[in-house]
């Protein structure tokens, strides 16, 4: 199996929504999420 040719891409915003769980652990271990 080859393996992919790894391509340049730009970056683009993209949103996401998060269990508010997910969101206060991210928090509590100073997680940049924005």
């Amino acid at each position: 199996m080859r393996a992919a040719k790894a391509t340049k891409s730009t970056r683009q915003p993209t949103n996401l929504s998060l269990d508010s769980a997910l969101l206060k652990e991210a928090k509590a271990l100073r997680i940049n999420i924005s």
